[in-house]
């Protein structure tokens, strides 16, 4: 039965009742087992013959059995590790025979695993020690620390890290520029030379921004000027050990190179004792005797 009205603002316009029947077709034939072996399952359909809308399924399943049993066939091989290093497994299937491997017609399970371990995987070592700081004040300052990969292939991460470290607060000291010369006071002769420099942090340098230097040391051409000799050395020792040959020698050093004189002095050694002589026998005629001669 049904009841259908049409309102409009309030108003029937139409008012219309209409009374249908639900009528479904006869179920169709129960549709092949899924499985061949063991417990499956099969459906059937009907269908709405109308005119108006069935209520209820139009499909039903239900469960159908065999009487040969479901068996596991043979193990697969075994397939590759899991995991390329470290522990993983190996996995190997079976199929049901006869029957739907998703239907759990046979009793157990389709796959099995046993453990695997193809190499030992990389490993960081310890931490080495942290650095010394890498500066000792201002901003900038870092500590670092490594650590090694050990096996073979590559560790996830960082070899290496940095941390801060507190020279970052404390303020750093200026640093001069280099020196910067002024020409020589003199153009020959002594003379000073004037050189400055510059502190990039005014107040914070340690020394002074000018100095003087001695410059052109050297005496000036045609003054006359005469260098300095230094004082004589003692007489070396006699050049020979007896006789009047022998001389004795000493030296002195010029502070420049206007120096008026020499710089070796000679003389002769004093008393020496007389040098012997050497003799040698003369050719002795026959019938004479032999006698030695002084050779000077």
């Amino acid at each position: 039965m049904c009841r259908q009205y049409l309102v409009s603002l309030g108003v029937v316009l139409l008012a219309l009742e209409c009374c249908y029947g639900q009528n479904w077709n006869a179920w169709g034939n129960w549709a092949a087992c899924t499985a061949s072996c063991g417990t499956g399952t099969t459906s059937r359909t009907r269908e709405c013959a109308g005119p108006a809308i069935c209520t209820g399924h139009t499909a039903e399943t239900g469960s159908c059995h065999h009487a040969v049993p479901c068996e596991w066939g043979e193990w697969g091989p075994y397939g590759s590790c899991s995991t390329s290093c470290g522990p993983g497994v190996l996995t190997r299937f079976r199929n049901c025979e006869n029957g739907n491997i998703t239907s759990n017609t046979c009793v157990g399970s389709s796959n099995s695993t046993t453990p695997c371990n193809v190499r030992e995987c990389p490993q960081w070592a310890a931490w080495g020690h942290w650095s010394a700081c890498s500066v000792s004040c201002g901003p900038g300052a870092v500590i670092t620390r490594a650590r090694v990969c050990n096996g073979n292939g590559e560790c996830a991460g960082n070899s290496t890290e940095t941390g801060s470290c507190s020279p970052a607060f404390l303020e750093c000291p200026g640093v001069w520029t280099q020196w910067v010369g002024l020409p020589c006071s003199k153009t020959c002769g002594p003379g000073t030379q004037i050189r400055t420099r510059t502190c990039p942090a005014p107040g914070r340098c340690n020394g002074d921004s000018q100095d003087a230097i001695l410059c052109n040391e050297q005496v000036c051409p045609g003054t006359g000027d005469a260098g300095q000799w230094s004082e004589w050395s003692t007489w070396s020792a006699c050049s020979e050990t007896c006789g009047r040959r022998g001389r004795v020698s000493r030296v002195r050093t010029c502070n420049s190179e206007t120096c008026v004189g020499d710089t070796v002095e000679e003389a002769r050694c004093g008393r020496q004792p007389r040098c012997r002589r050497r003799r040698r026998r003369r050719n002795c005629r026959r019938g004479r005797r032999c006698r030695n001669r002084a050779q000077a």
